[in-house]
């Protein structure tokens, strides 16, 4: 991998599964101790070396088997496409024909090459005259008759690579096949070439020795032959590697399920025996062992690997292995629930970081309820389960469900010496009574959650928790308090050194400054606010928080009348968090363009809109948002002259107390009021 800040290889051995307590404090935001680098972090270093570099002039980044590359490496390259696309830096990557490659392969480099727009160059073969000259460089001290060298250059086509075989292995006689290559006719050569296939695209001699428990010199006159024929190639130090990904996986199609099963399991064992462990060997450890069926090394490897691929910033790899260890371990010990929960908790996690919303939901429900009344699993291990699962529930926007399972947690006997599992039920207790506007409430349940972080001692939980009040103090009118502690608390987020984490702090002293009643200088502010919470947010490849941020910068960009800037950014955001699954990021979305078009006298979308919006948030039971989504069709009912569909209106806000529940509100709401008062159809209330 290109990304590869991963333990060395002394602290391989020393991996161990981080367990749910360790897991919860990482959720509650207190994982990433100081001086911690992210992934994104890490990138941005290497874009800053090659800023400095492109400063003493044109600079040259040269890749090699592009192609092989894993995403979270493809997605380094499309940073430096992007962050560095002003300076005189190119970006030279190699790859090998795109029909020379697996499906796989081929589907990877076409993505790559559509987000970069890189720019494909396919290279010929060498001419016969750039041959002959090819081979006196190569080979100064041979004497090659033109005849050898017609023949090297008929049976390669011009192929520098093939020409390299040349100079491996002889060629022997064979029955040739498609594209002028020999295929092995015996068992023999056969067998070599299904090992050959199951341990990679690129293999040493040696692990292939261990693997085939051949006698050496037998193994070496199969391989010379498979050379000769051009179905391996042989690079220095005796790594052998398929001429063509598409070769490897039509090798390895053609094998059998017990076939692949009986030599996964053989070399997993062979590299078992060839020393000490790097990232890339668990990793090949990890799949031998799942794919060959030996559950208990599959679980032990997976797990490692997955954990390698976290500490690497790669998400998806984790994700993969962690699929893989819990599997094996359901296999290997069904009642073991103890440690088939941490599991679940790890891939609920990184499928929730992925955007994967329900997917993390279900795989946390279905183990909860699989378990109901099981003694087997501790009340602490389940709660912990539990919490996270509020935070996905939470995420998707069902508050009745968060505050339901918030206060089952609390109300768990033998919690007392679990306080970050109590921290996290407050936590979610606090926000949803937040979001349901009782204000009073919220602040209680943050002030009970900043006692137990300061018991637990975390300042990165403490300062999440501090964030909450601050949003609880702007809600009940102290702005100029809010502010204040906000800006205390966004710079000790920067210091502490977490993007998440930074984003949500970035995101309500956005907030604050948005407000309505604040001064021009502090909604100006409020933008660039959301453009650190965007940037933030995209490095912690949190898409949640990006659209909202997103979502929030088109309500400024639509108050200051600026439409086509404030349409972009709420078709944007109205993507991205319905693509998360967050139903309520969706609504105030599609809430934001129907504000516009009503802005912009396009009353019939404007209502489509609204109405949309409102439907969605009354499936999500948000209190908040719904009573921002029936003030503005009260508003569009009186623009329209339409008195008796706006009195309808302002009753349904009158039940749901607006000014208690939304004083941010209260303004417009009176303004409705009063116009409907007056009872003259020619008074028209206009938004803020």
């Amino acid at each position: 991998m290109l990304i590869g800040f991963v333990p060395g290889l002394d602290e391989l051995e020393a991996v161990n599964p981080v367990g749910l307590e360790a897991r919860l404090l990482d959720y509650l935001g207190g994982g990433e101790g100081d001086g911690a680098r992210t992934r994104e972090q890490f990138i941005t270093d290497l874009a800053d070396q090659f800023l400095e570099l492109t400063r003493h002039g044109p600079t040259v980044l040269v890749l090699d088997d592009l192609d092989r590359a894993d995403t979270s490496s493809l997605a380094a390259v499309e940073f430096f496409t992007q962050e560095l696309g002003d300076r005189p830096l190119w970006i030279l990557a190699t790859a090998r024909p795109p029909e020379a490659l697996s499906s796989t392969g081929r589907e990877r480099l076409d993505r790559f090459e559509g987000s970069t727009g890189a720019e494909r160059l396919l290279l010929r073969a060498l001419t016969s005259a750039e041959t002959v000259e090819y081979l006196r460089r190569t080979h100064p001290s041979a004497e090659l008759s033109l005849e050898e060298i017609e023949r090297r250059f008929s049976e390669t086509g011009g192929n520098p690579y093939l020409l390299q075989q040349f100079d491996q292995r002889p060629a022997p006689e064979g029955e040739v096949g498609q594209r002028g290559r020999a295929v092995p006719r015996d068992e023999g050569a056969q067998e070599v070439l299904d090992l050959a296939a199951v341990l990679g695209p690129e293999f040493p001699f040696s692990l292939l020795l261990k693997a085939s428990e051949e006698d050496e010199e037998r193994l070496a006159e199969e391989v010379d032959r498979l050379v000769g024929q051009g179905v391996l190639f042989e690079r220095p130090g005796e790594l052998l590697e398929f001429p063509q990904d598409r070769l490897r996986e039509e090798v390895y199609n053609y094998l059998s399920e017990r076939r692949r099963r009986v030599l996964h399991r053989r070399s997993g064992a062979a590299l078992e025996m060839l020393g000490r462990a790097d990232p890339a060997r668990i990793y090949a450890l990890a799949r031998h062992f799942y794919l060959g069926r030996d559950v208990q090394k599959s679980v032990r490897y997976n797990r490692i690997a997955a954990e390698i691929a976290e500490r690497s910033l790669a998400p998806e790899v984790a994700w993969e292995h962690f699929v893989h260890a819990l599997e094996s371990h359901r296999q290997m010990k069904p009642e073991d629930l103890a440690g088939e929960a941490e599991l679940v908790l790890g891939l609920a996690r990184i499928t929730q970081e992925l955007g994967l919303l329900k997917e993390s939901e279900d795989a946390l429900h279905e183990f909860l309820e699989r378990t109901q009344g099981d003694a087997r699993l501790s009340p602490g291990r389940r709660a912990a389960l539990e919490v996270f699962l509020c935070r996905v529930l939470a995420a998707e926007g069902n508050l009745p469900a968060t505050a339901e399972l918030a206060q089952k947690v609390l109300s768990t006997p033998a919690l007392d010496d679990q306080p970050l599992v109590r921290l996290g039920a407050y936590h979610h207790l606090g926000m949803v009574a937040y979001y349901e506007g009782r204000y009073p409430d919220a602040l209680a349940y943050h002030t009970k959650e900043i006692e137990l972080a300061r018991r637990v001692g975390n300042p990165q939980v403490l300062a999440r928790a501090q964030i909450w009040r601050v949003a609880n103090l702007q809600m009940l009118g102290m702005v100029e308090q809010a502010i204040a502690e906000a800006r205390e608390v966004t710079a000790a987020r920067d210091r502490l050194g977490s993007v998440r984490e930074s984003a949500m702090a970035h995101l309500v002293l956005g907030d604050i400054l948005a407000d309505a009643r604040s001064p021009p200088a502090d909604r100006r502010q409020a933008l660039e606010e959301y453009a650190r919470t965007i940037k933030f947010a995209e490095q912690a490849k949190d898409p949640r928080r990006v659209g909202w941020a997103l979502y929030k910068s088109s309500e400024l960009h639509r108050e200051e009348r600026h439409f086509p800037e404030a349409i972009e950014m709420a078709e944007r955001a109205g993507h991205i968090l319905g693509q998360v699954g967050d139903q309520v990021g969706l609504a105030v979305s599609v809430r934001a363009r129907g504000r516009i078009a009503m802005d912009q006298g396009d009353l019939d979308r404007a209502e489509v809109d609204l109405l949309e919006a409102l439907r969605l948030l009354r499936g999500t039971n948000n209190t908040l948002e719904e009573i921002d989504a029936i003030l503005r069709l009260g508003q569009l009912a009186s623009s329209r002259g339409d008195q008796d569909g706006a009195r309808q209106r302002l009753a349904e806000l009158v039940r749901m107390n607006l000014p208690q529940v939304r004083p941010d509100l209260r303004e417009e709401f009176d303004r409705l009021e009063h116009a409907l008062a007056d009872g003259s159809s020619s008074r028209k209330v206009s938004p803020a």
